[in-house]
């Protein structure tokens, strides 16, 4: 499976979206990307008219409104292979599966949100799309994480542990920890794992990362990890 590397596109946009299907907690989720990344463009599609306009004026984004299953709704009305990713939230089964599939025909990078781990791993395996997630109240820091390219688990009492690959992220190689994460008090860098697989402790604000680092951070708030990694 791939991951995304944020570039910068046509008219400084970073990643260009289409999100299939909605519900309230994924419009929660726009409200802090598109604070956290103004070079986002998000487009949404879904079959309520009214949600998809309602929606749209709020937030001033280009929506589609259609049958989710129809081919040509997605390879005329949208121009489904010009987005870079597409993320299918469509909480009918037969309905996210038939989005992914057209989807992936297009060659478009697939991610589903779906309730089922089985059906998750069956699409994956299959190479209908390219990950999942688990829909719950951290769809957005899970989501973030499939999108900008890094990986992290929480710990006991808040927090996070990330790690961030120069093999993901190579904007990053050369640049000093300091130049990155400055002395917020959030932040704290833990190591550095080398392509070799020795380990780097103590490092300082200092060190230069080099191709082939893996950062490893503590921090307690993901949306900073964002913030860096599109700057």
């Amino acid at each position: 499976m791939h991951k995304y590397k944020p570039q910068i596109l046509e008219n400084g946009i970073s990643m260009r979206i289409l999100v299939i299907g909605l519900s309230r907690e994924f419009l929660e989720y726009l409200r802090e990307f598109r604070h956290i990344d103004r070079n986002l463009e998000i487009h949404v599609a879904d079959e309520d008219r009214r949600h998809v306009e309602e929606i749209s004026r709020e937030f001033d984004i280009p929506s589609y409104v259609g049958n989710l299953t129809n081919y040509y709704f997605y390879s005329r009305d949208i121009d489904i292979s010009r987005f870079d990713v597409v993320v299918v939230n469509h909480r009918e089964v037969s309905k996210n599966i038939a989005a992914c599939l057209i989807a992936r025909y297009f060659g478009v990078r697939v991610v589903s949100i779906l309730d089922d781990h089985n059906i998750g791993e069956i699409l994956k395996k299959a190479g209908v799309i390219d990950t999942y997630i688990i829909g719950s109240k951290a769809i957005s820091e899970k989501l973030s994480s499939e999108l900008y390219g890094f990986d992290y688990i929480s710990i006991p009492g808040g927090g996070y542990i990330v790690n961030i690959d120069t093999a993901r992220h190579r904007n990053l190689i050369g640049k000093k920890i300091g130049e990155l994460f400055e002395e917020e008090a959030e932040f704290k860098p833990v190591l550095v794992v080398k392509d070799t697989g020795k380990l780097v402790l103590n490092i300082s604000i200092d060190y230069l990362l080099e191709a082939g680092d893996k950062l490893i951070v503590y921090t307690k708030k993901l949306s900073r990890i964002r913030e860096i990694l599109v700057s």
